[in-house]
């Protein structure tokens, strides 16, 4: 300031004197608005750090209320199975392991067995099912019914299959969940010999690789059935690479189920519902009844139906047959029962005749199939002990026979048509009126342009 004061008559030292006091001046109210901006920003962090940190304590705080109710909640599932396995016991000592036939028993028990599935998680409920399994309270081994209905049960998610770690398959025979709801249930690698299903409601349910015993029997299995899903609710349910012996299907709704490799030995499938449900290479071993069953939009690709199949009624409309086989199903009986209804038939003289003709056709049917079918099987088999031999002679020769036996098992898929032109009288003038008979009759009845017009004579 005292150079400014003696510089004060020049104009250049005024200049720079203002310059230095402008200088100064901002300086000193800077040192107040930096305090202001750091207090501000400090106070800024120190809020969002206790922000942090509330926000820290409050999800602490809401996970160990979490863990703690999560803790309380399993304590109050164990109390109500331990409350529940007490109070069966008592009523077990008092009545007996049957309840000797006692209706407010069945009742009370039924009662508290609802109530108790629908408190419990997946665990404690497989758990509490398979407690009354092996008491035979749901099971028919001992009686021709169920002693304790479940009808109506919360049963969804229930695991009674097979997991991973398992090395044996679970067995469940003669289980009885007759009416219990089953959604997502899980039954894979379970044998389910007499098992009850019957109006079950078992959507989305996994029956994958599961079995039935057919020497395994239940009380009330006269003649045998192993396993019923009779009107039960199996949409989209899987059943995968399957192995049942006389299942009942009845009227049960199957639509986007998945039943690939599925095989059924002696089953009765008559009224299901199979809409868009994926069969690619089912298997179905007769005497099987799959009559008005509805397989529409439904994948068929290399299905099989053998020995003694019904399809009557059956509706296959849009369905992918791709690769399907049909080998002695009940197409042939149905063809022989139209015949016998037949207004001709029930003549005498026409009746023996046809009688002769079909007996004829199906003895020949017999000895062709046992020509054409019976030789590739027995060099399948001596291929198959031919695999470690060192002979290439030998090998050879198998090689040769397999071939041809091969072209005679495609054969057989042929041999029908030949067999019934050559055995039945009746079949080749039917062949010979359709193919020849009908189209000359259908060109005669043409009509035919009649020129009768007079050319006049130049």
């Amino acid at each position: 300031m005292l150079d400014c004061l003696k510089t004060k008559g020049n104009e250049v030292g005024k200049s720079k004197c203002s310059i230095l006091a402008l200088l100064q001046l901002l300086a000193t109210l800077s040192v107040p608005l930096a305090i202001g901006l750091y207090t501000i920003v400090h106070k800024t962090n120190e809020s969002d750090l206790a922000r942090q940190n509330r926000r820290k304590d409050l999800d602490i705080a809401g996970g160990n209320r979490a863990k703690d109710e999560s803790i309380a909640n399993e304590v109050r599932k164990e109390n109500i199975l331990v409350e529940y396995q007490n109070s069966l016991a008592k009523i077990l000592l008092d009545h007996g392991m049957t309840l000797n036939g006692s209706v407010s028993a069945r009742f009370v028990v039924r009662v508290k067995t609802l109530t108790a599935v629908k408190q419990l998680d997946t665990v404690r409920k497989a758990f509490l099912i398979q407690s009354l399994y092996e008491a035979n309270l749901i099971t028919t081994a001992v009686s021709t019914e169920s002693i304790i209905s479940l009808e109506g049960a919360d049963l969804n998610k229930l695991h009674l299959g097979s997991t991973e770690d398992d090395t044996e398959r679970p067995s469940h025979a003669c289980l009885s969940l007759a009416g219990a709801i089953l959604t997502n249930a899980s039954f894979r690698l379970d044998n389910l010999n007499g098992a009850n299903f019957t109006n079950a409601k078992l959507r989305f349910a996994d029956f994958t690789d599961s079995r039935t015993d057919y020497g395994q029997y239940c009380y009330h299995k006269i003649p045998p059935l192993s396993v019923s899903f009779h009107s039960a609710i199996l949409n989209e349910a899987n059943f995968m690479t399957a192995l049942y012996d006389n299942a009942i299907f009845t009227y049960a709704k199957m639509s986007k189920a998945n039943l690939q490799k599925f095989t059924c030995r002696y089953c009765n499938v008559v009224g299901a519902n199979l809409s868009e449900a994926d069969l690619t290479g089912v298997t179905f071993n007769g005497p099987a009844n799959i009559g008005w069953a509805k397989f529409i939009n439904s994948k068929l690709i290399n299905a099989s139906f053998t020995d003694g199949v019904n399809f009557q009624q059956s509706d296959f409309t849009r369905a992918n047959a791709n690769g399907i086989s049909f080998r002695q199903s009940l197409f042939g009986f149905m063809a022989y029962r139209n015949v016998q209804r037949s207004p001709h038939y029930t003549k005498p003289l026409i009746r023996r005749e046809l009688d002769r003709q079909l007996t004829v056709m199906v003895l020949v049917q017999v000895l062709v199939n046992i020509f054409t079918l019976l030789p590739y099987a027995i060099v399948n088999i001596l291929s198959l002990q031919m695999e470690n031999t060192n002979n290439l002679l030998l090998k050879t020769q198998v090689q040769l026979a397999s071939n041809i036996t091969l072209i005679m098992y495609y054969v057989y898929y042929a041999n029908p048509f030949y067999i019934y032109i050559c055995a039945s009288e009746r079949f080749r003038r039917q062949l010979i009126h359709v193919l020849f008979t009908v189209p000359l009759n259908r060109w005669k009845r043409q009509p035919r342009i009649i020129i009768n017009q007079v050319l006049p004579q130049l």
